[in-house]
């Protein structure tokens, strides 16, 4: 089943880059997704690469935010 995992993950920049959406696909495995706008291509109509880094540098933030949240709370459990 896929849930919504991270509504914060539209608040603020994010927001204004077209919102990007995590989503919880089992224990261990998550998507994480935008929407490419024309506002996020740069000149040769593709995909900006700041755009691209923003993205790829919030999901991979988000995945050690949780990652180390399932660390800790298996740890907690000793």
């Amino acid at each position: 089943m896929i849930k919504k995992n991270m509504d914060e993950t539209n608040t603020d920049f994010t927001k204004y880059a077209g919102g990007l959406d995590l989503k919880k696909i089992d224990e261990n495995n998550y998507t994480f997704s935008t929407i490419v706008k024309e506002i996020h291509l740069n000149s040769g109509k593709i995909a900006h690469g700041g755009f691209l880094s923003s993205i790829a540098d919030t999901g991979m933030g988000a995945e050690a935010h949780i990652t180390a949240k399932q660390q800790k709370m298996c740890n907690d459990t000793s």
